[in-house]
């Protein structure tokens, strides 16, 4: 007979994660059709740029979560953690994200799940839209350096629950719809459950390595913060991850109040009920574009077999174009190495009157990469792109005419 949460010791939760990370391999967590068919416009889109596959990708906490993990792999060498959306994508490169997130959704296009688990997974999704642009919005004001952050912690902190739909089928959903409001829900879990959405969630950023600074909040939501001021940002994001995660919710995925739990707010960051009406007015404008973003695809993707075969399709064409690359390589003489910012940078053809332009370590590992149409990108759109900063101006100019000539 399984105990419940609330009983066991800090080992026996050990022992519990455990046994978790082992039943959530034989799982995966369910995806959004309408982010997979925005993801496939975009790739299908010659001028998407870094930018537009973050706003995107970031809706998603599975692939998001997939992403940090890769740009945090050895085979970058980052010197720090890579604790952002935007910086993975930078390290990552164009191409690379391109395949990564095709590739992790033909994979979960064909998972499994009944129509419970995917209206919990879909009423999930879009609350932890909402708790994003919370966290994001509440960063903005109290530390705008941690917005990227804050914007990751809010999309994750409840991304044990579609699991917890899977691993304990209908009576979590029923669990979940009983209680109106996260701690109501929470409670009801510790108390009864043998694990809850929260240990789910701590094994999942294990199982991603997740950087400490996301992890704890994460992990650490529904436990009451110290007040006061601190310039941690592990404490300051674990208050912004408890008040979000707290925040009792509409259908419509909306607070129920304009200024909810305002005497938690004003102890956590000493605002008062009108600043934090602001706040929530502005979180709910983000959540309400956001979800705008994939109004018309809504209908464009009904089945997740569609979008299987939609990717597949990118996929080959992905492979194609690497290919075609090659290629070109060959027959018109093959890269060229240039030293910008210190930077190792590789320029080779591409197709179409484009140039491939990749950064790589001294032993010739690639680490960014990013394609260029000198007919209508610049040196600022290169500098982006390959997150290059204080670039010598006479460098530039070589590079960029280096890379005119190879496009001609």
């Amino acid at each position: 007979m399984t105990r419940p949460r609330r009983e066991l010791s800090a080992a026996e939760v050990v022992e519990l994660h455990e046994r978790l990370e082992r039943r959530l391999e034989k799982l995966g967590l369910e995806t959004q059709p309408k982010v997979a068919a925005r993801l496939l416009e975009l790739t299908q889109n010659p001028k998407s740029e870094i930018r537009h596959y973050v706003e995107v990708i970031k809706t998603d906490w599975t692939l998001t979560g997939r992403l940090l993990k890769l740009a945090n792999a050895a085979f970058f060498a980052q010197r720090s953690p890579v604790s952002t959306l935007d910086r993975a994508l930078v390290v990552l490169g164009m191409e690379r994200v391109k395949a990564a997130s095709l590739g992790f959704y033909l994979c979960r296009a064909a998972g499994g799940g009944g129509a419970v688990d995917k209206n919990l997974s879909r009423a999930v999704w879009g609350e932890s839209v909402y708790r994003a642009g919370l966290c994001s919005a509440l960063a903005r004001k109290l530390s705008p350096q941690l917005g990227a952050e804050a914007f990751i912690v809010g999309l994750m902190l409840d991304c044990g629950q579609p699991l917890m739909g899977r691993l304990l089928g209908e009576s979590y959903a029923a669990m979940r719809t009983a209680h109106d409001s996260p701690a109501k829900l929470f409670a009801a879990e510790f108390g009864s459950l043998e694990f809850t959405h929260v240990d789910v969630a701590a094994v999942m950023m294990k199982r991603w390595k997740m950087p400490g600074l996301l992890a704890r909040p994460i992990a650490w939501h529904h436990s009451l913060p110290q007040s006061g001021k601190t310039a941690d940002p592990s404490a300051t994001l674990q208050r912004l991850a408890y008040y979000a995660g707290a925040v009792q919710l509409s259908a419509a995925g909306v607070p129920v109040q304009s200024a909810p739990l305002a005497s938690i707010a004003n102890r956590l960051f000493e605002i008062d009920s009108t600043e934090l009406t602001g706040v929530i007015g502005k979180a709910t404008a983000e959540y309400r574009a956001t979800i705008e973003l994939f109004s018309d695809v809504a209908d464009a993707v009904g089945q997740t077999e569609a979008v299987a075969d939609a990717v597949q399709v990118q996929l080959v064409q992905l492979m194609d174009e690497q290919m075609s690359r090659s290629l070109f390589a060959e027959t018109r003489g093959g890269p060229r190495r240039f030293v910008l910012s210190g930077q190792l940078i590789d320029i080779e053809p591409g197709r179409d009157g484009e140039v491939l332009a990749v950064i790589n370590t001294e032993k010739g590992e690639p680490v960014i990469s990013c394609t260029l149409n000198p007919a209508t990108d610049g040196a600022e759109v290169l500098c982006s792109r390959l997150g290059l900063e204080q670039v010598d101006p006479l460098e530039m100019q070589n590079l960029m005419t280096a890379v005119r000539a190879m496009a001609a």
